[in-house]
């Protein structure tokens, strides 16, 4: 399922697409469609070493990128479905008034942007682990909610 959401709030628009993955279709159908959008958010399942294609196809914006996938890479085992890789493009027009907000979490990219010099918006992409009744399982979403509430 392909999931797209357009927000449009005060001359931003805001486009929020879960790719299931980045991949070459993803990149071509949001060359085309998403060309005029200001910020975009994606699930896109892509390690640290290869959120460089987001660079490469979409190069009008900004990438901020984050993974949760860095442990799995690490054991060199590759089994299941990846997950996580979430990432906040910024259109270049809009990039003196942005910054990331640093989380702490790998399973939450955020981006704060200055809308008027006394208003500003944090916009987040975000991997919540889905449920499988373990644990850690219960620690990782406690962690990714508890960051979401929290004031940085």
């Amino acid at each position: 399922m392909v999931m797209i959401i357009i927000i449009i709030m005060a001359a931003i628009k805001v486009i929020s697409f879960n790719c299931h993955g980045f991949n070459i279709s993803a990149a071509s159908y949001l060359q085309t469609t998403a060309y005029d959008a200001d910020i975009l958010l994606q699930e896109t399942w892509l390690c640290n070493a290869t959120s460089f294609r987001l660079n490469d196809a979409l190069k009008e914006y900004i990438v901020y990128h984050t993974s949760s996938m860095e442990d799995k890479f690490v054991t060199g085992v590759y089994t299941g479905r990846p997950f996580g890789g979430t990432a906040v493009l910024v259109h270049k027009k809009l990039c003196s008034y942005s910054c990331r907000v640093v989380t702490d979490n790998s399973r939450l990219t955020a981006v704060r942007c200055q809308l008027k010099a006394d208003n500003y918006i944090i916009i987040g992409s975000v991997y919540v682990p889905f449920n499988d009744n373990s644990r850690q399982n219960h620690d990782d979403c406690l962690s990714v909610v508890g960051v979401m509430q929290g004031d940085k």
